[in-house]
């Protein structure tokens, strides 16, 4: 059967918590009895520790700020275990005692990275021997049965001390302690402040916890100084043991923080919408980690360089990143984006990556925008330039019919005419019938031609305009109808176009399935759009989705750039409305 080495270790450790926590409830010692509330107060800080370690630990692995946390909650209850009659318990005691400081004070003095640079290991010798000295006078100088009421199991390490000496080394060692403490909270105040913004905001939990564990320390110092006894003294032990606590919730609070910027960084994307300006970007991002000197520069591929959020061309990202930390972002091999940030921001690599998602994220999707409305442009040039054609070539038709087959219909026809008339009385007069049948045929075939040309491209809509060839179709229409035209000037040959065969769609329409009595149409400039609106006050129910009319309609107007709105409700008559842009001023 395969154990779970993960799972084990966190369950030996949880035992062994459980242990440490239950010595100071129910073992008696020299200096918390089993009528002191701070016995709870320790067993909690245990606890807190160790589960804050453990957590640690599971995040950064490589990070030895877990197994400290872990350590010194193990440890602390064990310093306390002062009541053996065994002197190796009692060196046992010390020794824990020394080592749940030091490692207290690794955790506050390292915090976040976890390594001991410059003066910290230092600092943490002098914790530990500080210590050890303290424990020392307390395990060889002091007497439980004399000191502690009830207590009657002798010290089997006392040594008597001189009393004169034991009081000067006491007020020496109360004088140093306090000296101490301050000039490490001093320490740790001035660390915070030599910290950037974003290194602040992640340490000021764990520095919070430790200056208030110094805070209490120095409390408690002054009340032995001072002599103080009873519920004074139960109350300040209490509020001291209970800030053994302080390091490991500091340390919790630090990644409830960490995880909200990362929840923060997630909602950056929706908060940023789907084309964020790069000016705008760094600045959500630099408030959400409050670090006022990150950047982001974006790849061109163009300048097949960084360019910063003003556009300028960014020669090198060391010399650009100067001190701050530089974070790249690529994919599948290529650069898309660079952050240019606090180097802080490295001790939490999740935050980082939380970051690099959200920018990464906004980047390609402003991309594919670019793209997608590039291709939508393309598409809508190519269905313009297709209309246009459409339009060149159905003039070119309607030209060809007029200048070819209409007019030899129209010489056809009046050739027919001379030779009837010149048929005399004795003409034959079966041949006089064809010929004036062959004349009626003709005319017929050119009326038919004349509404072949209008339907392909009206004549008059080239020569005379919009507002005429309208008024043409508004003559012919199915029902009378009335035309309100308001066109001060000539508009693009494609707006002409499908301003015209909206129309005679519409009255088509009209014509054939409204059952109306009358319509109206009005074609109009309104700013940038013409407006063309054809109205009946026919039966209504018109549905754009039954008819290939309308769909083509709403193409042809969509191909130019505008819109075609359909209202029409049972019964009430239908209006067909199009506005279609006029960028393209006057037509020549």
């Amino acid at each position: 059967m395969k154990i779970d080495r993960r799972r084990a270790f966190i369950a030996a450790v949880l035992l062994a918590t459980a242990a440490s926590s239950a010595i100071p409830i129910f073992v008696d010692g020299w200096w918390l009895d089993l009528g002191m509330p701070g016995r709870f107060a320790l067993a909690a800080a245990c606890w807190v520790s160790v589960l804050a370690g453990l957590i640690a630990r599971d995040r950064r692995p490589g990070n030895p700020i877990g197994m400290w946390l872990t350590i010194s909650g193990l440890c602390a209850p064990l310093a306390y275990l002062t009541g053996a009659e065994s002197p190796l318990l009692i060196v046992i005691s010390a020794l824990a005692f020394c080592v749940a400081a030091g490692t207290g004070a690794a955790v506050s003095i390292s915090f976040p990275t976890g390594r001991l640079d410059g003066k910290a290991p230092t600092a943490i010798v002098a914790v530990v021997v500080t210590c050890l000295v303290y424990r020392t006078r307390q395990v060889l100088f002091f007497d439980p049965v004399k000191s502690v009421p009830g207590w009657t199991h002798p010290n089997p390490l006392f040594v008597a001390p001189d009393p004169t000496y034991l009081n000067v080394f006491d007020f020496v060692y109360g004088v140093f302690g306090i000296t101490f403490l301050a000039v490490f909270g001093f320490w740790l105040a001035r660390r915070w402040r030599r910290l950037s913004g974003p290194a602040r905001l992640s340490i000021a939990p764990v520095l919070a916890g430790a200056l208030f564990f110094v805070a209490t320390s120095l409390i408690q110092a002054g009340a032995g100084i001072a002599g103080v006894h009873g519920t004074a003294l139960d109350a300040v032990l209490f509020g001291h043991t209970l800030s053994f606590c302080a390091v490991p919730l500091g340390f919790l609070a630090g990644l409830l923080r960490v995880k909200m910027a990362r929840s923060a960084i997630a909602d950056l994307v929706v908060e940023l919408g789907e084309t964020p300006e790069p000016a705008q970007l760094r600045r959500a991002l630099a408030t959400a980690l409050g670090d006022p000197s990150l950047a982001v520069v974006l790849w061109s591929a163009e300048e097949a360089s960084f360019v910063d959020a003003g556009g300028a061309r960014v020669a090198s990202l060391d010399e650009a990143a100067g001190a701050r930390a530089v974070t790249l972002l690529e994919r599948d091999g290529k650069p898309l984006a660079a952050i240019l940030h606090d180097p802080a921001l490295l001790d939490d690599p999740g935050l980082v990556a939380s970051v690099a998602t959200a920018v990464r994220l906004t980047v390609e999707n402003d991309r594919l925008q670019a793209a997608v409305r590039a291709q939508l442009a393309e598409v809508r040039a190519s269905r313009a330039r297709i209309v246009e054609a459409t339009d060149a070539e159905r003039r070119r038709v309607e030209r060809d019919i007029h200048d070819g087959a209409q007019q030899r219909l129209v010489a056809l026809s009046l050739a027919i005419g001379r030779a009837r008339g010149q048929m005399g009385p004795t003409a034959d007069p079966e041949l006089e019938a064809t010929l004036a049948q062959a004349s009626a045929e003709v005319r017929a075939a050119l009326t038919e031609l004349r509404e072949l040309a209008r339907g392909i491209h009206p004549a008059i809509l080239t020569e005379a305009g919009l507002e005429p060839a309208i008024r043409s179709l508004v003559d012919r229409a199915a029902v009378p109808t009335e035309l309100k035209a308001d066109l001060p000037h000539r508009l693009p040959a494609p707006v002409e176009a499908t301003a015209y065969f909206v129309v005679s769609e519409a009255l088509a329409n009209v014509g054939k399935h409204a059952r109306a009595d009358s319509a109206c149409v009005t074609v109009a400039v309104a700013g940038d759009s013409l407006v063309v609106e054809i109205r009946d006050d026919g039966c209504g129910d018109a549905d754009p989705g039954r008819g290939t009319g309308l769909r083509g309609l709403r193409d042809r107007v969509e191909a130019v750039g505008g819109t075609l709105e359909t209202i029409s409700p049972a019964g009430s008559g239908t209006t067909i409305r199009a506005s279609l842009p006029v960028t393209g001023g006057t037509a020549e």
